[in-house]
């Protein structure tokens, strides 16, 4: 148990490492350079649209990526079945990518198929990770992330050059697959043989997929409520608000990759007082994290973002709590669904949908910013604790 936990400890680090790289230059280099070239309004419009794509990436490609983990726990699982899933996806890119840019009147053939084949690739890079914690290889993760990272500082001198946004970030997810084609199989042929398990994998990638699509809209919402009910300098506005606690809480992303990798790779025993006890321990994380994310919130967002620091310093505290829950009630939820099953991690998200619904967007409407923050906050609070309660019931007694 002992190597377990150092090996798992190793895998954490070499994570965090890598998310540490990527996401500071995405937030301290390639954000505020956009930020500052094309100005508040027009990079809130890139942001609603790299929200779309987000969207798209974590829920269909991360859905394709956890369920093949299981799979490879507890069936037969090949290439051919995700590629064909992929393929599906791949086409309802096409009618996404339209739709994003046709209802905010930025449609153009050019950028329509820079914003699709942005996509693609970036449902392609969110899944391909799963080469790497399949087989518990958290050094080539990290690896994987630096392409990624290069691609992306890449990416700004194509933007300097052609003025093109899009085309910098797919740079990025460019990088990221072809290290994939170079370093693992999955990318190999037989392209779209499948296994014994096809029916049963094809049920686990669907339902988990609409689980992270329903979590994917919600963590989203910010930008597309914003831009819709508000104003595309407002996105820009709690997208910075929020922003410290987003980082923070994305690093819970390498624990939630360690944690699903070893709950298929060891059998490991899980009981009521150890999920409580671990329950304990996240929500003392939180309150830990919001009071940092606060604290470096003056800090960041008024030297990266003055623009916006005057109008976006009220929403520090509600905002940034509100991130910090979600992304921590993700990582129960990998807990949980390796004891429940995909239907329960779909069942909690629906009812996050409910109480998202019934709150945030009325609030939105109503009252602008301040209904956002607050419903925001509210729902995922409440998805953290439906999501400790759930875990409980349903692990071991001891």
């Amino acid at each position: 148990m002992k190597k377990v936990l150092l090996n798992a400890s190793k895998d954490v680090i070499f994570s965090i490492l890598g998310l540490l790289l990527y996401n500071g230059i995405i937030q301290l280099v390639v954000y505020p350079y956009f930020n500052n070239k094309l100005g508040a309004d027009a990079f809130g419009t890139a942001l609603y649209i790299l929200s779309v794509v987000s969207i798209m990436g974590s829920s269909f490609g991360s859905g394709a990526s956890y369920s093949r983990m299981v799979a490879h726990s507890e069936r037969t699982e090949a290439n051919g079945d995700y590629n064909r899933f992929l393929l599906q996806i791949f086409i309802l890119s096409v009618p996404v990518s339209f739709f994003t840019l046709y209802l905010q009147n930025e449609f153009s053939i050019s950028l329509f198929i820079q914003i699709f084949l942005l996509m693609i690739f970036t449902v392609m890079r969110y899944y391909l990770d799963v080469q790497f914690r399949m087989t518990i290889r958290f050094k080539e993760y990290f690896l994987y992330l630096v392409a990624l990272t290069v691609g992306n500082v890449a990416g700004l001198f194509v933007f300097s050059i052609s003025g093109s946004w899009s085309g910098s970030v797919f740079l990025g997810e460019l990088f990221a697959v072809i290290f994939v084609y170079f370093t693992g199989n999955m990318l190999r042929k037989p392209y779209l043989v499948v296994s014994d398990s096809y029916k049963e994998n094809m049920r686990s990638v669907w339902v988990l997929s609409v689980s992270n699509l329903v979590a994917a809209i919600i963590l989203n919402s910010d930008r597309i409520l914003i831009k819709s009910f508000v104003g595309a300098e407002e996105v820009t506005v709690f997208y910075t608000a929020a922003l410290v606690g987003k980082m923070i809480a994305m690093f819970t992303s390498p624990l939630n990759g360690v944690i699903i990798s070893y709950l298929t790779g060891y059998k490991i025993r899980l009981t009521k007082q150890k999920f409580a006890f671990a329950s304990l321990i996240m929500f003392v994380v939180s309150i830990v994290f919001i009071i940092a994310s606060v604290i470096v919130s003056n800090i960041f967002v008024k030297i990266m973002y003055p623009n916006v620091y005057e109008t976006a310093k009220d929403f520090f505290l509600v905002a940034n709590a509100g991130q910090v829950f979600y992304f921590l009630s993700g990582s129960l939820m990998v807990i949980v669904l390796k004891f429940t099953g995909e239907n329960m991690q779909l069942k909690i998200n629906i009812m996050h949908l409910i109480i998202f619904a019934i709150l945030t967007i009325p609030g939105t409407i109503i009252f602008g910013l301040e209904g956002l923050a607050t419903g925001l906050l509210i729902s995922n609070l409440f998805r953290f604790v439906v999501t400790i309660l759930i875990g409980i019931r349903h692990c071991q007694k001891s």
